[in-house]
């Protein structure tokens, strides 16, 4: 998984006060600045409204986590804020991701994939360029799609992957496809 670039100092977070945009959504609100970097940062706010540390803790890692598999999507040049709101506290792990892209659609921070594009899901999870030139990518229900020449090609259970539901794709040094699905 990309790591993700997380802001820190705290003249980071209050530039946050001088401009930018704000979307919100019942789980979160989200902050966004234009920056002139070559990546996109991440700071995260989790209040004590929230609960305990623990609570707050768990939060941000679920926040993270989420990020992480989006992070093939993200333009460059953003610094986000994701305040956390007390409603994320006990949502699950599908409505987290959807309000986290929704959000960051909203705010340009990254492009949606959609089935109507070519993609054969509208939730991807992982992106993968092997050393071919070949595009490959892990989705949420219909399995692993790829894309060489311009041509696009779906692979899922009635090809023989074990599951449709795909968390990575990524090829090792001797040019071997590998696909981490939901069982293995």
């Amino acid at each position: 998984m990309p790591r993700l670039v997380m802001l820190t100092r705290p003249q980071d977070f209050a530039a946050f006060q001088g401009g930018g945009t704000t979307r919100s959504h019942p789980l979160l609100t989200a902050r966004f600045r234009r920056t002139d970097l070559e990546t996109t940062r991440f700071g995260l706010s989790t209040g004590r409204t929230l609960g305990g540390a623990v609570v707050r803790n768990r939060v941000r890692r679920r926040i993270r986590e989420a990020l992480r598999v989006m992070a093939p999507s993200f333009q460059p040049g953003w610094d986000v804020l994701i305040i956390a709101r007390p409603a994320i506290v006990e949502a699950d792990h599908d409505s987290l991701v959807g309000a986290l892209r929704r959000t960051l659609v909203k705010g340009g921070v990254t492009t949606p994939y959609r089935e109507k594009t070519g993609f054969p899901s509208n939730q991807v999870t992982s992106v993968h360029v092997d050393a071919g030139g070949t595009v490959w990518f892990g989705t949420w229900g219909a399995g692993v799609g790829r894309l060489k020449d311009g041509v696009a090609e779906v692979i899922g259970t009635r090809e023989g992957l074990s599951n449709d539901q795909v968390w990575a794709v990524t090829t090792d040094d001797e040019g071997s496809l590998w696909i981490g699905t939901w069982v293995g």
